[in-house]
């Protein structure tokens, strides 16, 4: 009987058609030799618990769709949604952030998660703080979903898909314990950062994008309004953005440098 292809294995299958132990997966998970995924039938955000949601929407692989102030998107085997932006508190880094009502379906485990579980395998539960729709985190399509507080998901839903079992890399790395602290960030991957990088040091100077506060200040009595809002003002448009959003857009963020030939050149005298 001609029977179609495995398009995912549960852990323990994955093992044996690897040929090795649980534990082994595990540790490829870990130091990023091997994708591992896990199957989330369906979470919901509660007042305790909420993920952020972080993707570029012009980049982003898959298809989506908005329902008043909410979005959604759905790629082949996932779904996020009712996704919306949230103001928080004027002492936090960034002065808002984008946070998911709900989603499920099939999403990479990261390896940091992954070591703690190694050392946990025998639990029922694993551990989860991030999760990504693609198996690379420098895909700029991906979107990724982030819970510093982590949420229990019972690992009997930890699965390895067929095509990243046939990929498995021969070596790994040493994992990095540190990564469920904090977002990664992915350098020069959002080209709109880039542009708006590269349009304040045009029209303001090279490296002003470094502290953005002096160009967007308010202003008093005894000092004067920042350059960009006194632009912005100029024309009748309010600033979109406060200084900590667009630091946090630039931070991080190279330019590409224009090569340009300093031979020179040679002038004919006639």
């Amino acid at each position: 009987m001609n029977l179609p292809e495995r398009l995912y294995y549960p852990l323990h299958e994955a093992a044996e058609k690897l040929g090795c132990q649980i534990k082994d997966v595990i540790h490829f998970g870990a130091t990023g030799a091997l994708n591992i995924s896990i199957y989330i039938r369906q979470w919901i955000e509660t007042e305790e618990s909420k993920f952020v949601v972080v993707y570029d929407a012009l980049n982003v692989d898959a298809d989506q769709g908005s329902s008043g102030d909410f979005k959604s998107i759905e790629g082949d085997s996932w779904g996020v949604h009712g996704i919306y932006k949230k103001i928080l508190p004027e002492d936090d880094i960034a002065q808002s952030a984008t946070f998911a009502k709900w989603f499920g379906g099939f999403f990479y485990i990261s390896p940091s998660d992954l070591v703690d579980f190694e050392f946990n395998y025998d639990s029922e539960v694993i551990t989860i703080h991030f999760l990504d729709t693609h198996c690379s985190e420098y895909f700029d399509g991906s979107i990724q979903l982030n819970n510093i507080k982590g949420i229990e998901i019972p690992a009997r839903y930890i699965c390895i898909m067929e095509d990243d079992i046939n990929s498995i890399n021969h070596s790994g790395e040493m994992p990095q314990p540190l990564e469920q602290t904090s977002v990664k960030r992915k350098p020069n991957h959002n080209k709109q950062s880039q542009f708006i990088k590269a349009l304040i040091e045009i029209h303001y100077g090279i490296t002003q994008s470094d502290n953005v506060y002096e160009l967007m200040k308010e202003g008093s009595k005894h000092t004067p309004l920042g350059r960009m809002r006194e632009d912005f003002e100029n024309v009748g448009f309010r600033l979109p953005a406060g200084h900590k959003t667009v630091q946090l857009w630039l931070d991080g963020v190279d330019l590409d440098p224009l090569e340009i030939s300093k031979s020179p050149m040679e002038i004919s005298k006639k």
